[in-house]
């Protein structure tokens, strides 16, 4: 228990607000999660921190086996793939390196662990094993949110990683290259002997979503279905980020929260099964890396991701960080995948 205060020091970070931008309304920043064409920007970044320290207390301070999920876990090693490190443009053979940055506020893709300053995460991972594949070194650096695809678009860096929707106005700055997958999916107590699986089953129940969040217009549209048919509205308690739904649905204030599956397999273990995902997850999307509009560069990545996909040690690595659940399989890894919004 010694660390916990270290890690809400170091992952305690500003919110997403609901109307930030980051040059042409790019805040859709990690919502694959609901209604394309309605994504806004996750709220409240800094919630795992909080959720970490109380969900490890009421757990019994040993619960969550978090050490499987440290940066300091053997780094998964990847063989140079020929076919795959040929496609690398000149100019970065030479360099012998890419450069790549993270805005490191959304776990398990990407955050600042235990008062260090580089990101750690699946998508860091994966990135970093992407690069092995491709004999480059990876350089990975954190950036505020708003800094990041411009600063790809601007050749500031090669790569961004996390869980980027892929939209239209993003495709016209950067390339994307997807890599995973997520979607929505409730958020239950563990213990809850038959918990609701889908906003559709939340008729009458005291639910938790995001202020400024697209969660909170599905749940608006689920509980004005539930009244139509006769049933009871649903008892929407809008909450300012994060760690404060997943705290009022661990202390019992709520029944269910609407979130996204993308953290539901980390948060069900770092708090020892307090709190889980229900395992049935919906409107499902694309996740990308973007890419710097460099002639062969995203098709290097795709290549490189495939590699990874292909020796396995893309697996390993969403399992080490309880993220299976957001795997895409190697022929869904397309340079600029249709726009979802």
């Amino acid at each position: 228990m010694s660390d916990i205060p270290g890690i809400i020091g170091s992952l305690l970070a500003p919110a997403y607000p609901a109307t930030a931008s980051d040059g042409n309304q790019l805040t859709k920043l990690h919502r694959t999660a609901l209604a394309p064409s309605k994504r806004k920007a996750l709220t409240g970044a800094s919630w795992l921190s909080l959720l970490m320290a109380t969900a490890i207390a009421l757990a019994g301070c040993g619960a969550g086996p978090a050490s499987e999920t440290s940066s300091e876990a053997d780094t998964t090693r990847v063989e140079v793939n020929k076919d795959a490190a040929a496609l690398v443009p000149q100019e970065i053979r030479q360099r012998g390196s890419i450069s790549v940055v993270s805005p490191a506020e959304l776990a398990p893709a990407t955050f600042i662990e235990d008062g260090n300053s580089a990101p750690v995460g699946y998508s860091v991972d994966i990135i970093k094993a992407v690069g092995q594949a491709l004999d480059l070194d990876v350089n990975v650096v954190n950036a505020p949110f708003d800094g990041v695809i411009p600063g790809v678009q601007a050749g500031k860096y090669d790569v961004a990683v996390s869980a980027f929707a892929v939209s239209k106005a993003r495709l016209q700055i950067v390339d994307m290259v997807s890599y995973s997958q997520a979607g929505g999916e409730l958020l239950v107590r563990g213990d809850d002997k038959n918990p609701p699986k889908k906003p559709s089953d939340l008729c009458g129940v005291t639910a938790a979503v995001l202020q400024g969040s697209i969660e909170l217009e599905v749940a608006t549209a689920a509980s004005d279905e539930c009244v139509a048919h006769g049933s009871k509205a649903i008892n929407i308690q809008t909450y300012p980020n994060s760690n404060a739904g997943v705290l009022a649905l661990s202390s019992g204030q709520v029944d269910a929260m609407v979130f996204t599956s993308l953290s539901s397999g980390y948060i069900s273990d770092q708090s020892g099964g307090k709190v889980v995902g229900t395992g049935e997850v919906y409107d499902s999307n694309l996740n990308a890396v973007a890419v710097a509009k460099k002639p062969g560069l995203a098709p290097a990545i795709q290549a490189g991701l495939k590699a990874i996909v292909e020796s396995g040690a893309y697996t390993q690595i969403l399992e080490k960080w309880k993220s299976s659940g957001v795997a895409l399989p190697a022929d869904k890894m397309v340079v600029n995948p249709p726009p979802a919004f």
